[in-house]
């Protein structure tokens, strides 16, 4: 019997037909750690469903290209994936983000999450919580259905409406799960969302989570949003409103600028 040390590694360069399956069984380890920071062996195996000899060779490649590290008895996601991770276009709109996000949450003493659209799903790359922070929010990297949250409602109502009505089905899941909802009443209310550029989602995605939520356009393209969450008890004013809208105007204007000084750096039709 061979042990683990005398197993060959994985290498993610050759040309063989199992390329496709090798990557996509390391990504399958890598998407294991979520919510679970640090895992040993054993748990790898049992989340991935992978045989423990095929998840130690590819955690070893994995730590050989920085993508996981040792941590004490088990293994973490390694440094190299959050710099991997900057050089995705939508991190430049983050970083000019991110300042103005903080504002925002001191301002109004919501959570401030940062999304873009993905397909027919909301992708959150920046959440700030506050520390008092009673009601639902969203965690980084985490997805939802867009058409449940002001973010997505917020960027799909910038985007082509003939379009996006094509790729949708008749009918979408309701608020919390609950029944159905028709992808010309969604379409109706985009259309309104447009007009007005607020979208205000009260208990769709989450029980109790109220969030308010304006795009991020540049060169007539919607590039990401951000929207404010606070509990469904609390009344949306006119200060909440204006320090988002404050905020959208700043961020965009920052991006823009950054286009004109580095048209080369993102195409937002491919962000």
């Amino acid at each position: 019997m061979r042990s683990h040390s005398q197993d060959p590694l994985p290498s993610f360069g050759s040309d063989s037909v199992g390329d496709s399956s090798l990557l996509s069984r390391a990504f399958k380890v890598l998407r294991s750690f979520e919510g679970t920071p640090v895992q040993s062996l054993t748990q790898i195996a049992r989340k991935t469903g992978l045989p423990k000899s095929t998840a130690h060779r590819l955690i070893a490649t994995l730590i050989a290209e920085g993508a996981l590290e040792k941590h004490r008895s088990g293994y973490k996601i390694g440094v190299e994936m959050l710099r991997i991770g900057s050089f995705a276009p939508i991190s430049l709109v983050r970083n000019l983000a991110l300042g103005h996000m903080m504002e925002l949450s001191a301002v109004t003493g919501a959570s401030v999450h940062f999304a873009v659209l993905r397909h027919l799903d909301v992708r959150y790359v920046e959440v700030l919580t506050p520390t008092n922070c009673s009601w639902p929010t969203v965690a980084i990297g985490q997805k939802l259905p867009a058409h449940l949250t002001a973010a997505g409602k917020a960027i799909m109502s910038r985007s082509d409406l003939a379009e996006l009505r094509r790729s949708l089905p008749a009918t979408l899941p309701g608020a919390l799960g609950d029944g159905q909802i028709s992808t010309d009443d969604l379409i109706s209310e985009l259309r309104q969302v447009r007009r007005r550029g607020i979208i205000v989602s009260a208990n769709e995605a989450y029980d109790g989570l109220t969030c308010v939520g304006a795009a991020i356009v540049a060169t007539g393209f919607p590039v990401a949003a951000i929207s404010l969450g606070i509990a469904s008890s609390r009344q949306i004013d006119a200060g909440l409103v204006a320090a988002l809208t404050t905020a959208i105007e700043r961020i965009t204007a920052d991006y823009s600028a950054r286009l004109d000084s580095y048209p080369e750096i993102i195409f937002p039709q491919d962000r």
